[in-house]
């Protein structure tokens, strides 16, 4: 058995860690388990929300492709409530319009305008 001489505290309570190894980080296994499926609660969350994000993009843009729209600007699509910054590829080219995807379907984007969208074969 240790006994401390500097004082460490439980990194989920908060409580002072009396006995044990020097370097123990919790007073108890449950405050273990609480704190470990916490901080990866927190990631899953980020994780569904970036998700969503995306799922939300290729609804918008599969939608305009079963319309039959090649081409919109990117006011009318931001107010269908696409976010431009949430893509699962894009190629920057220096004075050319952006190569993007958004998971199978592939399209032109300029700041003013998305161009181009068309569905990825399939291999």
């Amino acid at each position: 058995m240790y006994i401390r001489m500097k004082k460490h505290y439980c990194l989920e309570c908060g409580l002072e860690i009396k006995y044990g190894r020097p370097d123990k980080k919790y007073c108890c296994p449950k405050c273990k388990d609480t704190y470990h499926n916490r901080i990866s609660m927190d990631k899953r969350k980020y994780i569904r929300k970036v998700n969503e994000a995306i799922m939300k993009n290729y609804r918008i843009l599969s939608s305009l492709l079963d319309e039959n729209v090649k081409s919109i600007d990117m006011i009318d699509i931001v107010n269908l409530g696409y976010i431009p910054s949430i893509l699962t590829s894009c190629t920057r080219r220096r004075g050319r319009m952006d190569d993007c995807a958004c998971f199978d379907i592939k399209f032109k984007m300029s700041p003013t305008r998305i161009h181009c969208i068309e569905k990825i074969e399939k291999l």
